[in-house]
């Protein structure tokens, strides 16, 4: 049976095709997929960790809008790891290769995954964005509004 990973299922490089020719080149051993679990769904995450760096400059979640999935967002997210950034994108419940639970599908869901998400990724001094694509950036937006403390 294949592992449940990008690397075996290869269907978003049919996507790269889109972007510019500088977008498609990545480094795919600075992708770290990545399991966590998060209620009752086992979450897929995507890390790009930055080449020649002791510590990233910062780190930057990418949330990915209705019907796509983390791949999508890699030539965003290699642009920022070229440029220091650590970068985590997840599958959002519903989406990608995230084995959710049925109630974790809805928006407002989303919103706190993304608010465990933040705070999970917040634990050390590095500074921390969030930002998304389409109904990720709804999902970016809400989630930040609920955040006790700037990051």
């Amino acid at each position: 049976m294949k592992a449940i990973s990008y690397r075996n299922y290869r269907y978003w490089e049919a996507y790269l095709r889109f972007f510019p020719a500088i977008y498609r080149s990545f480094d795919e051993t600075a992708i770290r997929e990545e399991w966590w679990r998060w209620r009752d769904s086992d979450v897929h995450l995507d890390r790009y960790i930055p080449a020649a760096r002791k510590q990233p400059c910062g780190r930057v979640i990418l949330l990915h809008g209705g019907g796509g999935y983390s791949r999508l967002l890699l030539p965003y997210a290699e642009s920022l790891r070229q440029k220091g950034f650590e970068v985590v994108v997840p599958d959002l419940p519903g989406f990608g290769l995230t084995r959710s639970a049925a109630e974790d599908t809805d928006y407002r869901s989303w919103v706190e995954l993304a608010v465990d998400l933040i705070a999970r990724e917040a634990s050390d001094d590095l500074p921390l964005f969030v930002m998304g694509a389409s109904l990720g950036g709804m999902v970016a937006y809400a989630a930040g509004r609920h955040q006790q403390r700037s990051y």
